[in-house]
């Protein structure tokens, strides 16, 4: 402002009446909306290629980084830093840019970060290298303009795409696990590994100005820390498992109990592929006999666990649920048949059954002893020991446990995921078989895993793996147990929809009105 100008002003304001200089004097500027957020979970590190750090907990990701093409709440693909694609023949697909991005730190985004993004992502030592494993290669066509080309049909590939967060050209694990820049809503601002991650608004966000200034994000509380939290006010939003601790929630007039039935369906999984297994004693690994798989299966009653569990849950007849493309309709939920299935241990040799620790993470505090009891009725001794969740992957990573049980959600929306990922044998070539955890390795049905990649045809596409999940069922790698609800507390007056892959896009979460 200039001198005289500014005279001006000073004597218009030393004429003015007092009141009206009471409320010059009484508008103070806006309190700053901070959101804090209680998870149940945790994650190890920050590299959004990691398989230990974000790829395991995609919804604290994409408030940092943010994909080419992204899942709406209905899994979906949709324009995110990619406004528009096309495909030119059916091994090219082609990206349109955005021009209007900049990282964290005022650094413009163009097609040199999505070229050095997808060819690191790619690489064996990260897990995105799934995601990737169709790519051949990746080139900039213009400043926003990229042309990726796959070795063979990948109808997948751009829902894939959306698991792949783009980071700067560059950028490599010291700076990614330190001082991360993304292009999203939110930015790095403090980081306690495993337990606290503090988030500023990005100001400068293409999409525009996000609701909060500031995101704080506790981890690896435990349902009952994150409840109790809630409920204290400390938390504004928490997640909650399929926890008992939700009624605590629903009972509060000051809160609400949001529920979601997600894409994950809670598995027994076992170790097929040692000959002795560390948590069966002085036998053999029974797991590997199918006799014993299937007595497994026919033994549980599926309906009596869901019954003594708080929430939606429901019995599973395969390993996705219905709303997964690949769902096969014909596999019905198997009916308990104890006598044959202690039949079927008998002839494995097992009459006398064996003893086996059941691990599993506190999420399945009340499921893991239903469990182990019905084991016991069949002559399965199944002591359940439960580990943190940092120790639990850690130790399914390195192929360390004999019997567990987790879930699986095929957040991609199509049942490709599961098959590739964790039924077909280890490549660390194709990034096939990267979270095949139980050491199974079958070539014939490695084979028909990797003839439903060539199907393009939406139509054979479901053939192909309705197939696959039939063939699985018969295996049964896995043993399906049931589909949840997953339930999430929130303060009222702020309002958020939970996502089937149960991501926290903090962009979707409003707070109360001014």
């Amino acid at each position: 402002m200039r001198a005289r100008g500014r005279r001006r002003f000073l004597r218009s304001l030393a004429a003015a009446p007092l009141g009206a200089l009471a409320c010059v004097r009484a508008a103070p500027p806006p309190a700053p909306r901070v959101l804090e957020v209680g998870l149940d979970h945790t994650i190890a590190g920050l590299d959004p290629h990691d398989g230990t750090g974000f790829s395991s907990g995609q919804e604290i990701s994409y408030s940092l980084f943010e994909p080419l093409v992204e899942l709406d709440p209905m899994m979906s693909a949709q324009p995110a830093l990619a406004r528009s694609w096309t495909t030119p023949d059916d091994l090219t697909l082609v990206l349109e840019l955005r021009d209007d991005v900049r990282f964290h730190g005022g650094a413009p985004f163009d097609a040199e970060d999505v070229v050095h993004t997808l060819q690191r992502a790619r690489r064996a030592e990260f897990e995105t290298v799934y995601y990737l494993a169709d790519l051949e290669s990746v080139r900039a066509t213009g400043r926003f303009q990229v042309e990726l080309r796959t070795r063979r049909p990948s109808p997948a590939l751009l829902n894939r795409l959306s698991f792949v967060t783009v980071v700067p050209r560059g950028a490599e694990a010291e700076e990614l696990t330190t001082a991360p820049r993304g292009t999203g809503p939110y930015a790095f601002a403090g980081w306690e590994p495993g337990r606290r991650l503090e988030l500023a608004r990005h100001e400068h966000w293409w999409r525009g100005r996000p609701a909060f200034d500031r995101v704080v994000l506790e981890m690896g509380l435990g349902p009952e820390r994150a409840a109790a939290g809630l409920l204290a006010g400390r938390y504004q939003l928490v997640s909650l498992g399929f926890s008992p601790e939700s009624t605590r929630v629903r009972d509060s007039p000051r809160h609400q109990l949001l529920a979601r039935e997600s894409l994950f369906v809670s598995y027994l999984g076992m170790d097929l592929g040692r000959a002795v297994t560390p948590f069966v004693p002085r036998r053999p690994n029974p797991f590997r006999d199918p006799r014993v798989r299937r007595a497994i299966h026919l033994g549980l009653d599926r309906g009596a666990v869901a019954a003594e569990l708080p929430g939606q849950v429901r019995p599973a007849s395969q390993l996705v649920p219905r709303s997964v493309f690949g769902f096969a309709p014909e596999i019905e939920p198997v009916a308990a048949d104890r006598e044959r299935a202690r039949a079927l241990l008998r002839e494995a040799g097992l009459a006398r059954g064996f003893d086996v620790t059941l691990h599993a993470r506190d999420r399945y505090e009340q499921a893991a002893p239903l469990l182990a009891a019905q084991l016991a009725e069949l002559g399965i001794r199944a002591r359940v020991e439960f580990l943190e969740h940092g120790a639990y992957f850690r130790a399914i990573e390195r192929r360390e446990l004999s019997l567990w049980i987790d879930n699986w959600g095929c957040t991609t929306g199509e049942a490709g995921e599961l098959f590739e990922n964790a039924m077909h044998s280890r490549d660390a070539k194709t990034g096939l078989g990267a979270f095949n955890e139980s050491g199974h390795a079958d070539p014939a049905l490695d084979r028909l895993i990797e003839q439903s990649l060539l199907s393009m045809r939406r139509a054979d596409r479901l053939r192909a793996l309705q197939a696959l999940m039939r063939e699985v069922m018969e295996r049964l790698i896995w043993i399906p147990l049931f589909t949840s609800q997953n339930f999430y507390g929130i303060e009222n007056g702020y309002t958020w929809e939970p996502r089937l892959d149960f991501s926290f896009r903090l962009t979707e979460i409003a707070p109360p009105p001014a």
